[in-house]
């Protein structure tokens, strides 16, 4: 995957500490993707409305007016192909099958983290879906039958010798 097509991806990030995510954009600034962040899941939910090209949401799970599994599911609702992580402290049992369900959660990541390990899960998570793009993509071309044949992936036959 080239880095052009990773910095069509954007990832939103959404937590009510507006200090954690100025730290957040430093942390990330160089990085092939475009972040975007938001303060509240109401501003997050209307970013997704009015956004395209976002691959990855990120939530915190406790927020004030709307916590972050409520945010997920809504967001899953505006944009299904985008993956959600969510960002959960070890302390809250029970929470992993409800973000999983509820707000069908690709990842989660444990509060607090280590850069190291932040970067890596955000670049994992743009690289998984810029493989599921890419596979709707081939698979859209080949059922369709339509598509340039340039565009085709080639089929190669192998036929059994006697």
């Amino acid at each position: 995957m080239t880095s052009a097509e990773q910095s069509s991806v954007k990832i939103l990030f959404v937590d009510n500490d507006k200090e954690l995510l100025l730290t957040l954009a430093k942390l990330l600034d160089g990085e092939s993707f475009e972040l975007i962040t938001a303060a509240s899941g109401e501003e997050g939910l209307e970013i997704i409305s009015n956004t395209e090209g976002i691959g990855v949401v990120v939530s915190e799970r406790i927020m004030p007016s709307m916590n972050g599994i409520e945010f997920l599911s809504r967001a899953w609702e505006l944009s299904p192909d985008s993956l959600r992580i969510m960002l959960t402290c070890h302390d809250a049992p029970g929470v992993e099958q409800e973000v999983l369900f509820r707000a069908g959660a690709f990842r989660l990541i444990a509060k607090p983290w280590r850069n190291e390990e932040l970067i890596k899960a955000l670049r994992d998570t743009v690289s998984t879906y810029m493989l599921i793009r890419e596979n709707r993509h081939l698979t859209t071309l080949l059922s369709s039958g339509t598509g340039d044949k340039a565009e085709r992936p080639r089929q190669k036959t192998f036929f059994a010798t006697p």
